[in-house]
């Protein structure tokens, strides 16, 4: 585990979050960002102590974590990050297209005349 790139994460999310929403944002971006690999133990005891917290809002994330497919129970080794197929990318990735597309759209329609000068202004220095 990258536990500087981990408590960056962290850092960031308990300044704005409550403490079980911290911790959960933090290992979902962590997870999704591969600091976090498939198999990696997810450990309440460990979690808690390396965020400076009690293990109730460890538990409360893990089991949103796990609700939300991203962790497993597996035997004999508690809760870990779930693998995830070629084809859940892939489906993961389709949703996400159409997802960003209505965002763009919606964000299009109520955008002010600077912001789009701006968004310009960017688009022509990429």
């Amino acid at each position: 585990m990258h536990d500087g790139a981990l408590h960056a994460l962290w850092q960031d999310n308990a300044l704005r979050l409550g403490t079980a929403d911290a911790v959960h944002a933090t290992l979902r971006q962590a997870i999704i960002a591969g600091l976090l690999k498939p198999g990696d133990r997810l450990g309440e005891e460990f979690l808690a102590r390396e965020f400076s917290v009690s293990r109730t809002p460890v538990r409360e994330a893990l089991m949103r974590l796990a609700a939300e497919q991203l962790a497993v129970r597996v035997s004999r080794k508690g809760l870990t990050v779930r693998s995830m197929s070629e084809s859940e990318v892939f489906d993961f990735y389709s949703v996400r297209i159409v997802l960003d597309a209505l965002a763009a759209r919606l964000a299009a329609q109520v955008a002010t005349p600077a912001e789009i000068a701006q968004l310009r202004w960017l688009n022509e220095r990429m």
